[in-house]
């Protein structure tokens, strides 16, 4: 879209725990098709909220999520529905909510405040960061957008 691409301040990233890319290389398209984000995600998140995550999550009735996956999941679960709510944003920078996303079922993530940063070959780089609230502990999540060849 014309005009949209301009560039903002992405979130600081967090204090606590430091930013980890997940190797995890899923594409998902826009709602449009317009759009796409692809791993690497990068996320930071506490070990315990990790855990709490973990634990909360269900592949079948008895196994749970193991820790290690539970973040890369964060991660990709972060980009999934911080693309379909950017795209929707009049600029690089809004909130939307992030859950679960994927196999099995598991919780809410809470309130993401997103910010991105454009680049001059089209991609944006958006950072969401969510402040620990009953939902789960903070969690910065980042990720690129970038056109549809």
């Amino acid at each position: 879209m014309p005009g949209r691409r301009h560039a903002e301040r992405p979130a600081a990233p967090p204090a606590g725990p430091r930013l980890r890319f997940c190797d995890r290389s899923y594409e998902m398209l826009s709602a449009t098709g317009q759009w796409q984000s692809h791993g690497p995600f990068g996320i930071a998140i506490s070990d315990q909220t990790a855990r709490s995550l973990a634990r909360r999550t269900r592949t079948s009735p008895h196994v749970t999520v193991p820790v290690a996956l539970a973040r890369c999941v964060a991660a990709q679960s972060v980009a999934v529905y911080g693309l379909s709510a950017w795209e929707l944003w009049p600029g690089n920078a809004g909130t939307m909510t992030a859950a679960w996303w994927g196999f099995g079922t598991g919780p809410s993530f809470g309130r993401f405040r997103c910010t991105g940063v454009a680049h001059a070959n089209g991609t944006v780089t958006e950072t969401c960061a969510h402040a620990a609230d009953r939902h789960a502990g903070a969690i910065t999540a980042v990720f690129t957008i970038s056109p549809v060849p």
